[in-house]
């Protein structure tokens, strides 16, 4: 088992060389996907720390060797510059690639007082993710399971595909219900499991873009067998793709799920722009997805995205009148995004189109009326900042 301690802020007893994990409320996870992996390996003998929220950093943490892990999404970089600006002034090591692998090693080495300086990298794709939990007990988060890693499509405002190679794995059956049943083991009470996703219906498809039913259904059918009261797939954080949604695949989830709201990435009605973004579906596809997942008795929550580059007020407003278009038929809900030029994508360097008071006007009163939500408008200052 792996050894760990959880301290506090007043703790004096710092007489091992410790990992101060920094923990906010959206990097839960990557702190448990760590510490799992290090049980993996067997680098059993590490203390653990967990600085959390707006606590104090614990005030004797340099009363011996620490090694920081800090974790944050390019959205909240404003929020903990000053923090970072502070922990690189002690940091010497940097990291890129894929946590699961590379991680215990430098943790191991670390320990031993045998890691060299300098930025240390791993093969994008070199992870077996069936191999991996993805939690572990100490952080006392049990998170969704991810099922699937990594995305064949080359949208041109994503990150996913550069980060992992252009390549798609997945978890094993076996390997889902190992963690479910850990799950029930840790949490007897628990009634839902939910999953992680780039793609919820493109599960064990071996190249991203054609279902693989029998697969789908033989993990539905496990989860089912050994008894999970609430099977969530397709709910938030395992989306699904409008040329997915078909009558054969809803007929064949249907019977097993217990989400009655299915979340998906339609990002514009403009069939132009759907091509530029290499989307590979078009404005037909998200209707006809909204009709039969309404018919199958799903609410969509549909996912755009306003202020894509170069878009006019024009394009905006039409935008607006879509969605409400989309509400008033079917009931839908509208998730909404502000373009954002992420690190490492296509559109890095294009820079987000202004939102025109009119389709703020139509986002403010759908947002009103409780069918349109998100965080576009802090999105909004972070692609401001970003350029």
């Amino acid at each position: 088992m792996l050894k760990y301690w959880l301290m506090s802020a007043n703790s004096s007893s710092f007489n091992e060389p410790a990992i101060l994990f920094r923990i906010q409320n959206y990097n839960c996870v990557s702190a448990g996907a760590l510490l799992g992996a290090c049980q993996v390996h067997g680098v059993s003998d590490i203390r653990p720390l967990f600085w959390k929220g707006d606590s104090h950093i614990p005030k004797d943490v340099f009363s011996n060797r620490v090694l920081f892990i800090y974790s944050f999404m390019a959205l909240h970089v404003k929020s903990v510059e000053n923090e970072i600006q502070t922990l690189k002034k002690l940091a010497r090591q940097g990291v890129d690639g894929e946590g699961e692998e590379i991680f215990p090693w430098i943790t191991e080495r670390w320990l031993k007082e045998k890691l060299s300086l300098g930025l240390i990298t791993s093969k994008r794709d070199s992870v077996d993710i069936d191999r991996y939990p993805g939690f572990h007990f100490s952080t006392g988060y049990l998170p969704p399971i991810e099922i699937t890693r990594g995305c064949t499509y080359c949208c041109t405002f994503c990150a996913v595909p550069r980060l992992y190679g252009g390549t798609i794995r997945h978890r094993s059956v076996a390997g889902v219900v190992s963690i479910v049943e850990s799950y029930l083991r840790l949490k007897p009470d628990r009634k839902r499991i939910k999953f992680l996703s780039p793609n919820a219906f493109a599960y064990g498809s071996k190249d991203g873009r054609t279902p693989n039913f029998s697969a789908l259904h033989e993990l539905l059918s496990a989860l089912k067998k050994m008894g999970v009261p609430e099977i969530c797939l397709g709910s938030f954080p395992s989306e699904v793709r409008p040329d997915f949604v078909t009558k054969e695949l809803l007929d064949l989830v249907v019977p097993f799920l217990s989400n009655r709201v299915i979340v998906m990435g339609a990002q514009t009605y403009n069939d132009e722009k759907l091509k530029e973004m290499h989307r590979y579906h078009d404005r037909a596809d998200v209707e006809k997805a909204i009709q039969l997942l309404r018919k199958y008795g799903f609410v969509p929550h549909v996912d755009f995205i306003i202020g894509l580059p170069g878009e006019t007020f024009e394009e905006q407003d039409k935008l607006l009148t879509f969605f409400e278009t989309l509400v008033r038929e079917y009931g839908i809900r509208i998730h909404l995004h502000t373009f954002m030029p992420l690190p490492g994508t296509p559109w890095e360097r294009y820079s987000p189109a202004p939102i025109g008071e009119t389709a703020r006007r139509g986002i403010q009163n759908l947002s009103s009326a409780k069918v349109l939500d998100g965080w576009w408008d802090h999105q909004i200052a972070y692609g401001r900042g970003k350029l």
